[in-house]
């Protein structure tokens, strides 16, 4: 049996090692990125599932990043109708 894509437990250093290199605190990526600051702290210590593509993509752009770069894999788009986030 395959686990969801939902259940996985997400890499968080390549987020970290990213915003690290942008000299942004958690923070401040938080806010550039429109998600919650706990979102960010979670993903960086691989706590809770895998985010919706939509967090990885806002939080690519706000680094200036591929979304490749933060993920070995992207996570599926949202359903329509679902959370953007969960964090």
């Amino acid at each position: 049996m395959t686990r969801s894509l939902r259940t996985r437990r997400f890499d968080g250093g390549p987020l970290r090692a990213a915003r690290e290199a942008a000299g942004l605190s958690q923070r401040e990526l938080a806010a550039r990125a429109g998600v919650a600051f706990r979102t960010v702290g979670y993903l960086e210590r691989g706590e809770g599932s895998v985010p919706w593509r939509t967090t990885i993509d806002a939080l690519a752009d706000a680094l200036g990043v591929a979304p490749e770069a933060l993920v070995a894999w992207l996570p599926p788009e949202p359903p329509r109708g679902g959370p953007e986030d969960v964090g």
